[in-house]
Parts: structure tokens; C-alpha cells; sequence
């Protein structure tokens, strides 16, 4: 029988042998090896030429992926477009493969991109504004969002009143008051403070991302005027960045970069939106964060396994959908 000849050594060559022979190897194996391989400029691939830095995207990666899948023939291949790797990540980080973190993807790169904010079902902004609103306290009236909050307000009336001690004296030394204090409670309208928002940017969110920002929109008033936008980094953007779609992301999920956040700048209240599989919460960091007022806002299937951590109420987002 003939001997298998493998031209990959070392860590291209057991995930090519992987390929091959049995089922151990994962897409998240493949994917960071394409990653470090492309980085290092084809230089980690045994038998390669050693491809220079600024050929990295094209040359490298169809080295590396004919050596691990092989091709057919003498003939040119065509080369792959720069934004090969950009869109390999985003598509393999839906996949669920590595189950053991429930559908966790560790990152890779810090990529910029855009999102077209959609038109989202109105039920899911109210969700939305319904979770800001319970975090936030009372604001500046000047940024213009309120809520109806029950206040007691004076209302004289001409007949006996027990709250009003002064008249009860007046009253007992004959010379009632003409009008007697009182009080009624009416809902009126309060300044509310703007709420911190994490936003979970990873890849296993790209189905609904595009309808969170949309929801997003309309709700500017009640978020913090920096939005914090999270993967295995946290990068904050203004509103109007938001509006406009821009989107940084690594792609990957991890919970600690978000309440490291959280402690080094002092943030009480805090939204949280994500799909949950973000990783355990740091010991350090729940200590830390004792007292924190906090709402997880979580997509369908969602995990809320880290909300409690936290000490975060949760709330299930409707089905995202488009239309109103």
C-alpha cells in the first residue's frame, strides 16, 4: 500500500491530517490557522516561498489552502479578493464549531465595517425603550426624554381636609380656613437620565444586528452619548456613528471585556443586548460591580446564563423581524 505523503509539518500539519483522516478538526482550527499563516506572510507553511507582507492576501492564502485541500490541475487559479479572510470570518462566525462555549467565537482581527440600520417591528423599539427606562434615573430636561412618574401635587379644596393640621388648629379655635390643603397624586412628566448601552457585535449576532441598530434610532434620548459596542473588545461610538451603521468588531464574544468596561469607568446603570453566549463574568469583576443597575436584553434562544452574575434583570426581545 502506499504511503501517505504529508507536506505540511508541525501545526498545519495535523490539522491537515485532520482533515483527512478523522473528524477532530474544527473550522475554528482552520480558520486561525489560515489567520497566523497569512500574518506571518506564508513563512509558517513548510515548502513555502515565503510570500512578502504585502502579497499576504492574495498569494498567501491560496498557498496555504492548496496545500490543505489540494487542487486539480496545472492551470492558473484565480486569486482571491482582498476581503477573502474579512468574509470568511463573518460567515464561519455563525457557525456553531466550538460547542463546548455554546456557539463562543474567541476573535480574531478588529475589522471595520457598516451596517444598514432596518425598520424593525414597533413592539421591539418599546422593548427596547422599556429596558433604558428602567435603568435610568432623572435627568437633564434638555436632552428631552421623559417619563410619567407619580408625583404629589398641592390642590386646596373648600371642605375638611385631615392632611391639613394647620386648619384642624384653625378650625378648633373657631375660625376654619376657607380652603383647606390637600394633596393629589398626578403622573407627570420627569426627565429621565440616559442609560448606558452595550451592544454585542459579534458574529453570531449578524442576522439581527442590522434591525438593533434600526431599533436603536428612534430611542437616541435615553442611551449615554457614547455607545459601547462590544466583541472581545469594547469600542465606543457617538450616536451619529450609530445612525449611520459604522460597526468594530473582532467578531468573537467575550463578557469581561464589558464589565472591565464597566469598572474602570464607573458605570451604575447599564443595557446589555446580546444573545448570551458571552463567557463567565470575571470573580474580580463581580465583586466589583455589586450594586450595578442592569437590564440583559436577549435575543431568541438566547443564554442568560451570565445575567445573574451581574445581577442584571433580563428581558427577551420579540422575534427581530423587519416592518412595523
Amino acid at each position: 500500500t502506499a504511503t501517505a505523503r504529508w507536506v505540511l509539518a508541525g501545526e498545519g500539519g495535523a490539522v491537515h491530517r485532520a482533515l483527512y483522516e478523522d473528524d477532530t478538526v474544527t473550522t475554528g482550527e482552520l480558520l486561525r490557522l489560515v489567520e497566523r499563516t497569512m500574518e506571518r506572510g506564508g513563512r509558517g507553511v513548510p515548502g513555502g516561498s515565503g510570500i512578502p507582507v504585502e502579497d499576504i492576501r492574495d498569494r498567501g492564502m491560496r498557498e496555504l489552502l492548496d496545500r490543505l485541500l489540494g487542487h486539480h490541475g496545472p492551470q492558473e487559479r484565480e486569486e482571491p479578493p482582498p476581503w477573502a479572510l474579512e468574509g470568511l470570518r463573518e460567515i464561519v462566525a455563525r457557525w456553531p464549531r466550538e460547542a463546548v462555549v455554546g456557539g463562543r467565537d474567541l476573535g480574531g482581527v478588529t475589522l471595520h465595517r457598516s451596517v444598514r440600520p432596518a425598520d424593525p417591528r414597533a413592539r421591539v423599539v418599546a422593548t427596547v425603550r422599556r429596558a433604558l427606562m428602567a435603568v435610568a434615573g432623572t435627568g437633564d430636561p434638555a436632552a428631552g426624554a421623559f417619563r410619567r412618574v407619580p408625583t404629589e401635587v398641592p390642590s386646596p379644596r373648600p371642605w375638611y381636609s385631615a392632611r391639613d393640621r394647620r386648619g384642624a388648629v384653625l378650625q378648633w379655635l373657631g375660625h376654619p380656613p376657607l380652603l383647606w390643603s390637600d394633596q393629589v397624586v398626578e403622573r407627570r412628566p420627569t426627565p429621565v437620565g440616559r442609560a448606558h448601552l452595550y451592544l454585542d457585535v459579534s458574529g453570531s449576532m449578524n442576522e439581527v444586528i442590522g434591525l438593533l441598530y434600526g431599533a436603536l434610532r428612534p430611542l437616541a434620548a435615553w442611551i449615554h452619548p457614547r455607545v459601547h459596542l462590544f466583541s472581545t473588545e469594547v469600542h465606543d461610538v457617538t450616536l451619529a456613528a450609530l445612525r449611520r451603521g459604522d460597526l468594530i468588531s473582532t467578531f468573537g464574544t467575550e463578557i469581561s471585556c464589558v464589565t472591565g468596561h464597566m469598572v474602570e469607568q464607573g458605570v451604575r446603570r447599564a443595557v446589555v443586548i446580546t444573545d448570551g453566549f458571552v463567557g463567565r463574568v470575571p470573580r474580580e469583576h463581580v465583586d466589583r460591580l455589586r450594586g450595578l443597575k442592569a437590564v440583559v436584553l436577549l435575543t431568541a434562544g438566547g443564554s442568560r446564563d451570565f445575567a445573574p452574575e451581574i445581577g442584571a434583570r433580563v428581558i427577551e426581545l420579540p422575534h427581530l423581524e423587519r416592518g412595523t
